[in-house]
């Protein structure tokens, strides 16, 4: 009888999600996990590296990375790109993009999946950057283009990132030698969104010969922030901001508050895209050559919002590669690598909109039954947490990647469903299945306000004893019908309450009951 009832909640479910899967609604998924996979689909032993990521506004994701697969001695090889719908399904092969021998890239992915992919190429013997503009399927637009107006023969510059704002117009940052390489500068270049330079080069840095390892966050207006190693009464953490047409907002400030100056590094910049943004860096203060990760906020006029703080919880003596993503909402995710000897393995952190840590730091690969892993690279959109990090898993250097949710970092697959019809009142259905084994539908309704289009909701899974053990909502939503979907394929059996609140105040529990 047992197997029976259970037979009968699956192809409950079955018939749930299928018409869950023909309605015409619009869908966001908040949070589906997709574990850890490789990207890289060669059959070599050869290395893999250097990769970046870039989603849009739908959730499909392409990563581009650095690939020796065809370099019998592991050089520099080539740059190659590979596409993902959001669920994860590849969407076509590995292809490969740029010169000969090229690699460091970096991607900007536009809302309507277009992409961007910049990379650093030894070409007819010069030593150059180069970016190259693609439709959503991944054929180019234009030709490869030259970025930096000064060529040194000797020394490559060093990509730091590129950024779009919502028009498609972008800009790259980079590491340049153009005076040698015991005297690097940070520069950075224009363009619009038909890939036309907008001036020239532009160098960021105040003190000549002094700065390095540039990162950026380019607001919807085009506005922008420039974070990078630099020096201001000190060497340290700097940052410089723009506005839309590319001019300086003041001059270049100190990020870090150490006045001992002890060594920094590994800074990234993220912006919400509206001119609030927060610095994340690798930080000596304390001991150098042992860093702890630090980061600070700041307000849309470019003011400090507090002090530096600390992000990790400190599970090994040394960090750093510190990544630093962030949702339209405030909410960010701070990345970093842990070392453990010569082996790195990759670690992150929630955060809400006021800098609080949400729990503690964990491990961002799901399956740790490795030796060694780093160099991670993070992105974070609609609660979905996209990393993709070089992994040796197999014996030899790989591009691995994973999704995780946001609020709820262990789960299985938290989707989230709007239909918008006028409502008149709050409502929290009852779930169905329930009981359920393992996955549970919850159906609410959100009224409009007369004050605000959007009303700030969340709705959570408590324990028998009253402990919140998922987040499944928490964010502002607009009026409508939502089915939220929770799979509690890592939970114990037995009884659960729903609850659902809003910032008006009200509050509805229910009861569900899982049954394995």
């Amino acid at each position: 009888m047992k197997k029976t009832n259970i037979n009968s909640f699956h192809l409950i479910f079955i018939i749930c999600y299928l018409l869950f899967t023909i309605c015409t609604i619009q869908s966001q998924w908040l949070g589906a996990l997709i574990p850890d996979f490789r990207v890289n689909d060669d059959s070599t032993v050869r290395s893999q590296g250097s990769p970046d990521i870039g989603v849009d506004g739908n959730g499909n994701f392409i990563i581009v990375w650095q690939d020796s697969r065809n370099e019998p001695n592991n050089n520099s090889g080539r740059v190659y790109y590979q596409r993902f719908n959001f669920d994860g399904t590849r969407l076509g092969v590995n292809f490969p993009i740029g010169h000969d021998t090229s690699g460091g890239p970096k991607i900007a992915v536009l809302k309507n999946g277009r992409f961007i992919v910049v990379w650093r190429a030894q070409y007819i013997g010069n030593r150059d950057i180069y970016c190259q503009r693609f439709e959503a399927n991944g054929v180019p637009i234009n030709q490869p283009n030259k970025i930096n107006d000064i060529t040194v023969a000797t020394y490559t510059p060093d990509i730091g990132g590129i950024g779009t704002d919502s028009l498609g117009n972008f800009v790259i940052v980079w590491t340049d030698y153009r005076n040698g390489y015991l005297y690097p500068n940070v520069y950075g270049q224009r363009y619009d969104s038909l890939g036309n330079k907008l001036g020239g080069n532009f160098r960021v840095n105040d003190v000549l010969n002094t700065s390095q390892a540039p990162r950026l966050a380019v607001n919807k207006d085009g506005s922008l922030v420039v974070a990078f190693l630099g020096y201001v009464g000190g060497s340290g953490i700097c940052m410089q901001r723009y506005d839309r047409f590319g001019n300086t907002i003041g001059g270049n400030q100190r990020v870090d508050d150490d006045s001992t100056n002890k060594p920094k590094g590994a800074v990234d910049v993220v912006s919400d895209g509206n001119g609030y943004f927060v610095v994340a860096f690798a930080d000596d203060r304390y001991i150098i050559n042992l860093s702890i990760i630090s980061y600070q906020m700041y307000d849309t006029s470019g003011n400090k919002i507090g002090v530096n703080q600390r992000a990790d919880n400190g599970v090994s003596d040394d960090r750093g590669n510190t990544k630093v993503s962030m949702q339209s909402d405030g909410k960010f995710f701070i990345s970093w690598s842990e070392y453990f000897g010569t082996n790195g393995v990759p670690y992150g952190r929630r955060f809400n909109k006021n800098g609080s840590p949400i729990g503690v730091n964990y491990v961002i690969p799901v399956n740790t039954n490795f030796s060694n892993s780093g160099n991670c690279r993070i992105f974070m959109q609609n609660l979905r947490v996209y990393s993709i990090w070089e992994d040796n898993r197999n014996g030899n250097w790989d591009v691995f990647g994973n999704v995780r949710s946001f609020v709820n970092p262990d789960s299985i697959l938290v989707s989230v469903s709007h239909k918008p019809i006028k409502v008149k009142e709050f409502k929290l259905f009852s779930a169905y299945p329930n009981p359920f084994n393992p996955v549970t539908n919850i159906k609410f309704d959100l009224p409009k306000e007369d004050r605000s289009q959007k009303s700030e909701v969340k709705l959570s899974i408590f324990d028998v004893l009253g402990r919140g053990v998922a987040i499944l909502v928490d964010e502002k939503l607009t009026p409508g019908t939502y089915e939220v979907q929770w799979n509690a394929e890592n939970y114990s059996s037995g009884l659960y309450f729903i609850k659902l609140t809003t910032e008006t105040g009200f509050t509805a529990v229910q009861k569900i009951v899982l049954m394995k």
